[in-house]
């Protein structure tokens, strides 16, 4: 599956840069509660991100696999 929002937001590239790259944060800005990053730190290649989530009182588990980052432009998951 391939998803690809867009939206426009008053905010600088940098600190959107800063949200993308920073898994543990993800909570703050999407409708999921951060279970785990492993390995720990920055989003990079190989990771893996544990997220849940909820819906009319049933939560559900959503991975997602880091597969590349291209500084400052990409953030790809798998």
């Amino acid at each position: 599956m391939y998803v690809c929002p867009a939206d426009t937001i008053a905010a600088s590239a940098n600190v959107i840069w800063s949200l993308l790259t920073d898994p543990a944060s993800y909570d703050t800005w999407a409708d999921a509660r951060v279970e785990a990053v492993d390995p720990p730190g920055r989003a990079k290649a190989g990771q893996v991100v544990r997220m849940s989530s909820g819906f009319l009182g049933l939560r559900f588990g959503v991975r997602f696999d880091v597969e590349r980052v291209d500084e400052g432009t990409r953030v790809q998951y798998g």
